[in-house]
């Protein structure tokens, strides 16, 4: 009897004892329920990552931290009070405040990592994205909020009759025109702040309708321009030592595009359809990961598109993928 008044009239099995323990099992219902919250609140991730592939900004992450967070601890404390089957004391609460606190920070964490893994997931799928691209020239919109991706090993195309903005968007996304607002990925990178032989570098590499050959240079010389990266060293070196002028992938790209016979001759020696396979050899020489052609056919006869055609089709095998804006529709499809 004196034992059930000091129950009935003292405190419950779900206040804390004296010292300040914390000794009921409501706490460690709550410790467990909290844990589990965590976990699954560290998924939300991959929802943020489905339903804003682009980014999302920071309030809108906070907001949505706090609508995924706050219906577990809820549910949490109301199940540790229901199973338990008596009431929380004010330790419990602590208790559970305290691990839903640590709990949410290694949800965070966790999400951070389920972020990072994702991302890398999603850069390998896709090589190339430009989101929400404009560009203005005084007051004429010459591109207006643009969105297009490019996944490795394909060829991708952009049809447009002309005056569309095609060489516009070429020029853009090669570095020779800033957009006004908008994001280009390339590799998993932010390049629209990039020079142009800054992304060339990265393997970002356009050709020109006007194909931009240096007719001074033979064709093979051609090609090694554009293979050979610059340098301090090497332009000192090239006033005293000349250096071999045959390169294995200028010559098998020669041998390739049926120009070996016309390795020494000058570009101004060759037909239109010549020409542009030059440009075109001297553009995939160094190997980019995504070739960017503006209008190749431009000039060309039928037999001519069609075997420029067929030679666009092995790139991808090679491991260059290619955004082909044309507006010929034969060799677009």
């Amino acid at each position: 009897m004196r034992a059930g008044s000091q129950h009935s009239g003292g405190a419950c099995p779900g206040t804390p004892l004296r010292g300040g323990a914390v000794a009921s099992g409501a706490s460690r219902f709550g410790m467990a329920f909290a844990l589990l919250g965590a976990v699954g609140f560290s998924f939300k991730a991959i929802l943020v990552k489905l339903a804003y592939p682009h980014g999302v900004d920071p309030v809108t992450l906070l907001a949505l931290r706090m609508v995924f967070a706050l219906p577990f601890f809820l549910v949490m404390g109301w199940q540790a009070e229901r199973r338990a089957n008596f009431r929380l004391g004010r330790a419990d609460l602590a208790a559970m405040l305290g691990l839903g606190l640590f709990g949410y920070y290694l949800a965070s964490y966790l999400d951070f990592l389920g972020l990072q893994y994702i991302s890398a997931a999603l850069e390998r799928l896709i090589l190339f994205e430009v989101v929400g691209v404009t560009v203005r020239h005084g007051g004429l919109v010459a591109l207006n909020d643009v969105d297009l991706s490019v996944e490795p090993a394909t060829i991708a195309g952009l049809i447009g009759p002309n005056g569309a903005g095609k060489t516009t968007f070429i020029d853009t996304l090669s570095g020779f025109t800033r957009p006004r607002t908008g994001r280009i990925s390339f590799d998993g990178e932010r390049v629209e702040e990039l020079a142009p032989h800054d992304r060339a570098r990265r393997g970002l590499v356009r050709t020109f309708q006007s194909l931009e050959l240096f007719d001074d240079l033979t064709v093979r010389e051609n090609l090694l321009v554009a293979e050979a990266t610059p340098t301090l060293r090497a332009t000192v070196t090239d006033l005293f030592r000349r250096k071999d002028q045959r390169s294995p992938r200028a010559e098998e790209l020669l041998d390739d595009l049926g120009l070996a016979g016309w390795a020494d001759r000058l570009p101004t020696e060759l037909s239109n359809g010549q020409r542009h396979l030059v440009a075109l050899a001297r553009a995939v020489v160094a190997r980019p990961k995504l070739l960017l052609l503006d209008e190749p056919a431009a000039g060309l006869d039928p037999a001519e598109t069609a075997e420029l055609g067929e030679i666009l089709q092995r790139l991808p095998e090679l491991g260059t993928s290619v955004l082909l804006v044309d507006h010929d529709m034969a060799l677009v499809m």
